[in-house]
């Protein structure tokens, strides 16, 4: 859920099968769907690095996204965050989709 205001968090994992010996690191971005970058969330370019990495012998990392909160009543909205240029591994799915979800009421018309 969005909130009201401020911001909240979408985490994605990253995930190793199996673990390796050395660290893993993988370079990340934010894509829009129906979110509005910068809007509706954060867009990854405006977090300084956008480098994961996960230690050694360790089988998961995690990539933090800011949501922006609204208290408007909107249809939930979808943005995906892409990972890619992997250091001692290899990508097997490069993009997750998260779905922000409308906490502010249902959607009105005004049509009559």
């Amino acid at each position: 859920e969005e909130g009201s205001d401020g911001t909240t968090h979408s985490t994605f994992t990253v995930s190793l099968s199996p673990a390796s010996a050395e660290p893993v690191s993988v370079k990340y971005r934010t894509n829009a769907g129906t979110a509005k970058s910068g809007g509706d969330y954060i867009p990854a370019d405006e977090l300084g690095d956008r480098t994961l990495v996960i230690p050694a012998l360790s089988i998961s990392g995690e990539i933090p996204i800011r949501i922006r909160g609204d208290a408007d009543a909107e249809a939930d909205e979808t943005f995906t965050v892409t990972i890619e240029k992997p250091s001692n591994a290899v990508i097997g799915d490069a993009s997750g989709t998260a779905t922000i979800l409308n906490d502010d009421g249902p959607l009105t018309s005004s049509r009559q």
